[in-house]
C-alpha cells in the first residue's frame, strides 16, 4: 500500500491579518518619523490632543515672555529707586549741619552762605540752615521755626540773597567768638552784622559751635 499524500491546506489569513496595525506602522516608518501621527489615520481625539499641546506650548511661552517683561520692569524699579535713593543721600550729605568739627569762623560762613543761597521755591531753604546752627537758646528765643523764617525775612531781609560777602578777623575768647561780616546787597548797598558765636557746653549739641545772636552794625567809618 502506498503512503497516502497529505492533503495540501489552503493559505489562509484573515484579511484583518493583512492590515498593518497602528504599532506596526509607526514601526516601519522612516527614523525621525516614529513619533508622529500617520495623517491617514487621525481621529477627532487624536487633533484634539494636538491642540491641547500646541496650546499648552503657547501658553507656556507666553507665560515665559510676561515673566520676563516682569523681570525687566522690576530691574528697573530697582535701579530708578537706588538712583533717587543716591541722589538724597548726596542731598543730605551736603547740607550741613552742626559738629564738632567745625570751628566758629566755619559756622559763620555756613551761614552766611545758607542767607545768600536761600531759595523760597525750595520751603526756605536757606533759612532753615541758619536755624539748624542756631544756638538752643537762640531757638527758644526766636523760634519755632516758622517764626524765625517769618522774623528773618520782615527784620534782617536784607541779609537774604545778598551779592557777596566779607569777613573781618575773628575774635575768639574761651568759648565764645565774635565776627563782623560786611553784605554787598543786589542794589548796591552795604549792609553790616556782628556774629555772635558760642560753644555749647551740655545737651545734644556739646562741644558745637552755633550762633548765638545776630546783631546789625552801623555803616563803616560810624561808632557803634
Amino acid at each position: 500500500m502506498s503512503r497516502r499524500q497529505p492533503i495540501p491546506q489552503p493559505v489562509y489569513r484573515s484579511h484583518r491579518s493583512m492590515i498593518p496595525t497602528a504599532t506596526q506602522q509607526r514601526n516601519d516608518s522612516p527614523p525621525g518619523l516614529a513619533s508622529q501621527p500617520d495623517q491617514h489615520h487621525l481621529t477627532k481625539g487624536s487633533t484634539k490632543g494636538i491642540t491641547r499641546d500646541i496650546t499648552r506650548d503657547i501658553t507656556w511661552h507666553n507665560e515665559q515672555r510676561t515673566g520676563g517683561d516682569r523681570v525687566k520692569r522690576l530691574v528697573l524699579g530697582t535701579a530708578i529707586l537706588l538712583l533717587a535713593l543716591a541722589y538724597q543721600t548726596t542731598q543730605a550729605a551736603n547740607d550741613p549741619l552742626p559738629n564738632t568739627t567745625m570751628g566758629p569762623a566755619e559756622v559763620v560762613k555756613v551761614v552766611v552762605n545758607a542767607l545768600k543761597t536761600n531759595n523760597p521755591s525750595q520751603n526756605d531753604d536757606g533759612i532753615e540752615t541758619v536755624f539748624a546752627f542756631a544756638s538752643p537758646g537762640n531757638k527758644s528765643a526766636t523760634g519755632p521755626l516758622p517764626r524765625f523764617k517769618q522774623m528773618l525775612k520782615t527784620g534782617y531781609g536784607n541779609m537774604l540773597n545778598h551779592r557777596s560777602s566779607e569777613f573781618s578777623p575773628i575774635e575768639i575768647q574761651g568759648n565764645q567768638a565774635w565776627q563782623a561780616v560786611w553784605l554787598a546787597l543786589p542794589n548796591g548797598d552795604e549792609a553790616g552784622y556782628m556774629f555772635q558765636m558760642g560753644k555749647q557746653q551740655s545737651g545734644d549739641y556739646q562741644g558745637m559751635w552755633m550762633t548765638e545772636g545776630v546783631f546789625p552794625l552801623p555803616a563803616r567809618g560810624q561808632s557803634i
